[in-house]
């Protein structure tokens, strides 16, 4: 007790000799300062006081009255419209510093789109601020936003959007197909049944249409945007059109931010209206009654799920129209999910935030061959190799950086995250110096399997998977090589010329991005499964439950990634152009000989066929094959007999024949199917199956008979004799049914088609040989 008391008397000792030394500053210093201003400033009123009393009021007063009558009535009835013009601004213009109905026409976003590709800096970063301010995005430098509700970018951000936008042609951080599931993972109500990624390609194309049809209308800013910038990529596709794939629109963090901000600024409009009185005097950050992250949380675009319950509907009819094409409902029932809505679409742009948060590592990917013609069937199979060039863009990583630092509000979001023990972006050094440890997933995502495949000479890290580490080339840069083999044509450069891409991705994994799942599930432990009194949780309004979901795509975003692409350049028949004509021959017999007996029936048919395509799939190439054939039936019966006959002298030998022969025709319709399989590795064959319709014909048989007797002998029953005997018999002519064996065929469209078929069963045998001829039908 003693000793507290010891402590607190000189507590108060210290107090008193430090409340005394700032007094004594106080009034030697400060308080004349301020009496010496005072003074100043009441000297200053006193002489404009003067100025006005004595000469600009007396002026202004002498002017007045020397005016005549009308014109006194003319400068008052001018100075009450100027009047009435300011207080209208003042109190009842809403907007003064918003872009308010800003509309281009796509060909004026085009142009838009040109200058983030091509322009030059300065350029860029000013296309990228009025592309953001369309969709009502402001760019804050010194201070945020007036209205809380508006979403807003800082200098370091607009830095990466501009320089990764810029990268459009050959970069991409999540296709469409991407975005779909992220929105679904965090609880996008999409149209049950379907796939969310088909539901919106469907809804963005519809989306893009509706915004064509009238580029005037409020929201149309954002679609034609994101039009704009899938027409610049490459290989470039239209969004209003029906042939494209969600995951071939390949989205830049611009066109990810246009699409979510344009959906979450569609329920501010009106909240983001302000008046020249604000203009003037804005309000003062809020910050330190707030808390240290309010810009933060601010910047992170949040929307609680109190707030998004009170919002029925979206300020803007397009954004109404695309959200009622995502989730499948009209106008009148969106009400019941827009809180789902906005609250999936809020997740979404914190991701994103997130990922850009960590942006350091680039990469290019860049093919040997930009265009290639494909190799024939018995040619040499072709290569292109890819090379991923990994680092670092100093120059534009530096600025970034920097502008953490110099921008006020973005050094206040980054004392923020420091706070609450979020990592902050590292230099370029501590990157650089992980090199050894980056690699790169290589993917062959167009043309794979129909152009080409993964190269046989490849080395990868891991059999089975498309991963290889990187080749240091420098302080600050890596490289991989990826090679693909080119498929050969299907015929030897024959049929129409076309062309088509191959797109390599290269996917860069390093351990530079922080690994921000194992953060948030650390901090979920530390502060329990609902996250209670956790800053970061609540920094970014995250429960426990879908923190899981911002960690994996914050990892699947920040990873950067870039495209190769070759033209491969190939003849393709049109099916439609080539046909088959020949013939096709069969014989078939049937020989018996029992005793002194021999029975033979020949069957032989001769066709004329013509084959015209059918389809072609994975399984082959397919005609439909019909034809008339003519069928001829012969008939020949053979008996020799040899028998003693008296006669004087003795027995002589009598040698007797006779023979049955006839044959008949007929006409008949065949049908059947030609096929060619196989590859350039495997072979080509063709296999042709044949079958006809049966005729009855009759066969007339005619028969004769001969005996021979021996010289001098007298014959005890007749003497020489010959009868000749015709009989009809009723036979089947018929075209047997071809089943062939694979036969080697050059291409899947050869010039000539040819071969031949044997069965053998039991005393028949059956052949076949056929000659197909390839025409040209145009």
């Amino acid at each position: 007790m003693q000793n507290l008391q010891k402590w607190l008397l000189k507590i108060f000792r210290v107090s008193k000799v430090i409340s005394l030394s700032i007094w004594k500053f106080t009034k030697m210093h400060i308080i004349p300062l301020v009496i010496l201003l005072s003074k100043l400033i009441w000297k200053g009123v006193l002489q404009l006081y003067k100025l006005l009393s004595k000469k600009i009021i007396p002026f202004i007063y002498a002017f007045y009255k020397g005016l005549s009558p009308q014109n006194r009535k003319r400068l008052n009835i001018s100075f009450a419209v100027v009047l009435i013009l300011c207080l209208t601004i003042a109190f009842v213009l809403p907007n003064f510093n918003q872009h308010i109905g800003v509309s281009k026409s796509q060909k004026e976003l085009d142009k838009l789109v040109d200058v983030i590709v091509t322009g030059s800096w300065e350029e860029q970063q000013d296309t990228v601020k009025e592309i953001l301010s369309s969709v009502g995005i402001t760019y804050a430098e010194d201070d945020v936003p007036q209205n809380n509700n508006a979403l807003f970018v800082i200098p370091p951000e607009l830095t990466l959007l501009t320089y990764d936008a810029s990268l459009n042609t050959y970069g991409g951080r999540l296709t469409l197909e991407d975005l779909a599931y992220l929105l679904r993972d965090a609880g996008f109500p999409f149209k049950e049944g379907e796939d969310p990624a088909l539901i919106m390609r469907n809804g963005v194309s519809a989306w893009v249409k509706k915004a064509q049809d009238d580029p005037k209308q409020d929201g149309s800013m954002a679609p034609l945007f994101l039009q704009a910038m899938a027409k610049a990529q490459s290989p470039s596709i239209s969004l209003e059109k029906d042939d494209w794939q969600p995951q071939d629109y390949r989205m830049t963090y611009l066109e990810i931010h246009v699409f979510l901000g344009s959906i979450l600024q569609a329920v501010r409009e009106e909240e983001t209206k302000t008046s020249m009185i604000d203009w003037l005097m804005p309000k003062a950050n809020a910050a330190d009654a707030a808390g240290t992250c309010s810009i933060a949380k601010d910047w992170f675009g949040d929307i609680t799920k109190q707030e998004a319950a009170e919002i029925s509907t979206f300020k803007i009819d397009l954004v109404n129209f695309l959200i009622s094409e995502l989730i499948g409902k009209g106008f009148d029932s969106i009400s019941k999910e827009i809180g789902k809505v906005l609250t999936s679409v809020g997740i979404g742009l914190k991701v994103l935030k997130l990922a850009m948060l960590y942006w350091a590592i680039e990469v290019k990917v860049e093919a040997d061959h930009a265009e290639i013609h494909k190799q024939g069937i018995n040619e040499k199979t072709k290569e292109v190799a890819y090379k991923a060039i990994v680092g670092v863009n100093e120059e534009k990583y530096q600025q970034y950086l920097k502008q953490w630092n110099s921008s006020p509000v973005a050094k206040e979001i980054r004392d923020c995250f420091s706070f609450i023990g979020l990592p902050m972006p590292t230099d370029t050094g501590d990157i650089a110096a992980d090199v050894e440890n980056w690699s790169v997933e290589w993917d062959i995502v167009h043309g794979g399997g129909i152009h080409a495949y993964v190269g046989k000479n490849n080395v990868f890290d891991l059999p089975g998977q498309f991963q290889m580490s990187v080749k240091r080339v420098s302080k600050n840069k890596a490289e991989a090589n990826f090679l693909v083999d080119i498929i050969e044509e299907n015929n030897d450069h024959e049929g129409k010329e076309k062309r088509n891409i191959v797109t390599v991705r290269a996917l860069v994994e390093t351990s530079a991005p922080p690994a921000l799942g194992t953060f948030l599930n650390g901090i979920k432990l530390g502060y329990g499964t609902h996250g209670s009194d956790n800053p970061v949780f609540d920094l970014l309004s995250l429960t426990s439950a879908i923190a899981d979901v911002v960690a994996g795509w914050f990892q699947e975003m920040v990873e950067p990634e870039a495209y190769g692409f070759t033209h491969v350049v190939y003849h393709e028949v049109n099916p439609d152009q080539y046909a088959y004509e020949g013939v096709v021959r069969v014989m078939e017999t049937v020989y018996d000989e029992y005793d002194d007996t021999i029975e033979t029936v020949y069957l032989v048919a001769k066709g004329n066929i013509r084959a015209e395509y059918s389809v072609g799939t994975q399984h082959g190439h397919f005609w439909n094959v019909s034809g008339f054939a003519s069928s001829e039936a012969k008939y020949s019966f053979q008996y020799g007999e040899e028998y003693e006959n008296g006669c004087v002298g003795g027995t002589v030998l009598i040698n007797s024949q006779s023979s049955h022969s006839g044959d008949a025709s007929a006409q008949m319709n065949m049908r059947g199917k030609l096929t060619i399989r196989g590859s350039k590795e495997e072979g080509y064959t063709s296999e042709l199956n044949l079958s006809g319709d049966n005729s009855q014909i009759i066969i007339s048989r005619g028969t004769s008979t001969e005996v021979r007797i021996a010289q001098g002998c007298d014959y005890v029953r007749s003497s020489n004799w010959s009868d000749d005997v015709e009989y009809d018999t009723m036979y089947s002519a018929y075209f047997p049914n071809l089943y062939s064996l694979q036969m080697p065929a050059d291409g899947v469209f050869p010039k000539q088609i040819k071969g031949s078929h044997q069965v053998v069963d039991g005393n028949k045998v059956t052949i076949w040989s056929w000659v197909l001829a390839r025409v040209d039908k145009k």
